[in-house]
C-alpha cells in the first residue's frame, strides 16, 4: 500500500499553480511522459514543461521515471499513493489556508474540464460499454457531523480496495473516480444567509438561452417558508 503524502505549504503553492495543476494531473492520468510529450498536449514548449516539472520534483510530487528515458530525454512520474492537500495545522494560518484554496481551485478546475471533456465529446468516442460504465450521481442528505465522517471513511476505505485491486493492460481504463461531501447548509443557519441569490438572467446568457420573461424571474411568495 502507497502511503498518503501530506503536502506542506509550498507543495500547495506549487500546485496552486494552473499549469503545474495541468500537469500533475496529466501524469496522474496517462502516467509517466516526458516533458515534450506533455508539452504537446498543452501546446506549450517542452522547455516551459521541463521548468515547471522541476517545481514539481522539488516539492516532492512527481519524480523521474529511471527506468525509462534516455539521457537527452527523462521520462516523469507523478508520486504514488494519495496526496492530501494540507493539514489542520497548515490550514490554521492565513498562509497555509490561502495555498490550500489556490491548489484546490487549480486542482479542481483541471478536473472538471476532465468530466466536461468526457461529458462533451470523449463519452460518444468510447464503446457503449465504458460509457455505460462511468457514473454521475448526486445525493442531498441530512446527516450529523458523525455520519458525515463516516461517509467518508466509508468512501475512502471501498476506494483504498479498488486501488489495491487494480489491474493494467486490454480489458482495463483509467477511470476518475471522485465524490463529493459538502455541507451547503446547516439547519441552525440563519434563512436570510443560507444562500446566495441566483442571477437568473446571467444564467440563461451563459447557456445561451434568450433572456427570462419578467414570469420567469418573479420570485414565487407563496412557495416561500
Amino acid at each position: 500500500m502507497n502511503e498518503q503524502r501530506v503536502a506542506g505549504i509550498e507543495a500547495l503553492k506549487a500546485l496552486g499553480h494552473p499549469l503545474r495543476a495541468r500537469l500533475f494531473n496529466l501524469l496522474s492520468v496517462y502516467g509517466a511522459a516526458t516533458a515534450t510529450d506533455l508539452g504537446k498536449r498543452i501546446g506549450e514548449s517542452s522547455g516551459s514543461t521541463s521548468y515547471h516539472l522541476r517545481q514539481l520534483e522539488k516539492h516532492g510530487l512527481v519524480s523521474e521515471d529511471t527506468e525509462r528515458g534516455t539521457a537527452r530525454e527523462r521520462y516523469w512520474q507523478r508520486i504514488p499513493g494519495p496526496v492530501v492537500l494540507g493539514s489542520a495545522e497548515i490550514t490554521a494560518t492565513p498562509a497555509g489556508q490561502s495555498a490550500a484554496l489556490m491548489a484546490y481551485s487549480a486542482l479542481n478546475g483541471v478536473e472538471e474540464q476532465l468530466v466536461r471533456d468526457f461529458i462533451n465529446y470523449r463519452a460518444a468516442d468510447m464503446p457503449t460499454e465504458w460509457s455505460d460504465a462511468a457514473d454521475d450521481s448526486t445525493a442531498y442528505l441530512n446527516l450529523t457531523v458523525e455520519q458525515a465522517m463516516h461517509l467518508a471513511e466509508d468512501m475512502h476505505q471501498v476506494m483504498e480496495r479498488y486501488r489495491q485491486e487494480q489491474t493494467e493492460g486490454p480489458g482495463t481504463a483509467r477511470m476518475f473516480v471522485k465524490y463529493r461531501t459538502i455541507p451547503v447548509t446547516l439547519a441552525d443557519e440563519p434563512v436570510d444567509t443560507s444562500t446566495t441569490p441566483i442571477d437568473i438572467a446571467s444564467l440563461h446568457a451563459m447557456a445561451g438561452l434568450d433572456a427570462p420573461t419578467d414570469t420567469d424571474t418573479r420570485p414565487d411568495q407563496e412557495q416561500q417558508s
